[in-house]
């Protein structure tokens, strides 16, 4: 008898983890997930009109930026981000309506917060080159 009831607590248990992680809509981790989205694409035109004023400051347009990339290259590449890719407003609208689990925002927002960590290195990088 006391394996039936160890048996039924684990299958509730159980079943509550699987609605959590997979069914119930997590709005909460959902409006984190929009602000670190819109925190994203903030520092990312941040970071792009700075290298702009850099790159307009010292001619440096067609200069290498990184091995194969010039500094053209990568403000295209950034401008398409936020008008046509992942950091676009469409992109951030379509978030707003999917229906996403909690998994699916945890692995997004891990996503998001590499992405930040990437454009603030950028943005400190480009600041201390502009002194």
């Amino acid at each position: 008898m006391a394996g039936v009831i160890i048996g039924g607590v684990a299958l509730l248990f159980a079943a509550k983890t699987y609605s959590k992680n997979f069914v119930k809509k997590p709005n909460e981790e959902r409006q984190h997930l929009l602000l670190q989205f819109k925190a994203n694409q903030t520092l990312a035109r941040q970071v792009k009109d700075s290298l702009i004023e850099y790159a307009q400051s010292r001619n440096a347009f067609d200069a290498f930026m990184f091995q194969g990339v010039t500094y053209r290259t990568y403000i295209a590449e950034l401008e398409t981000c936020l008008t046509e890719t992942n950091l676009a407003d469409k992109y951030y609208d379509s978030l707003k309506t999917l229906d996403l689990t909690s998994s699916n925002i945890q692995a997004m927002l891990r996503s998001l917060e590499a992405q930040f960590e990437s454009l603030s290195q950028l943005q400190t990088n480009t600041r201390l080159l502009s002194r």
